[in-house]
């Protein structure tokens, strides 16, 4: 793959909103996205903590040598942290919103009912953590909303 490869981190918002788990995505050379090990999970932040979380997700995504885990469910790093029993329960108590740098651009990627709705915010990449923060919040409310 090219160097050109986009920027990329996931935020899973637990639908009550008593969690947020903050992980990085890589390629491996044939564009195969995986998510990277030890993601962040926090009971507990702010505006600005979060969005450095993100921004810091974003910063460290890169392409990677290493072999992508199995296409099991069971296999992701977030469900690890998130502290569900199973891959089911993971995502229905978690919303994923998508986070990638393209072209100086901050897109923030939600998908609801069972992808047949795709919304997207814009935020320019020279901006406050802090309003990256409350974007990417904003997409999970909208997506949450939507599934109720």
């Amino acid at each position: 793959m090219s160097g050109d490869q986009p920027k990329l981190a996931r935020v899973y918002f637990r639908r009550d909103g008593k969690q947020v788990i903050v992980a990085t995505v890589h390629h491996t050379p044939k564009g195969i996205l995986v998510e990277g090990e030890g993601p962040l999970s926090l009971t507990t932040w702010n505006d600005e903590e979060l969005g450095e979380s993100i921004q810091t997700a974003l910063d460290q995504s890169s392409i990677t040598t290493s072999e992508a885990p199995g296409k099991e469910p069971s296999s992701s790093p977030a469900l690890k942290v998130s502290g569900e029993p199973s891959a089911r329960s993971f995502e229905v108590a978690f919303t994923r919103v998508d986070l990638s740098v393209v072209g100086g651009l901050v897109l923030i990627d939600g998908t609801a009912d069972k992808g047949e709705l795709r919304l997207r915010i814009q935020v320019p990449e020279q901006r406050q953590p802090a309003d990256l923060a409350r974007k990417a919040v904003r997409m999970f409310e909208i997506l949450r909303d939507r599934k109720l």
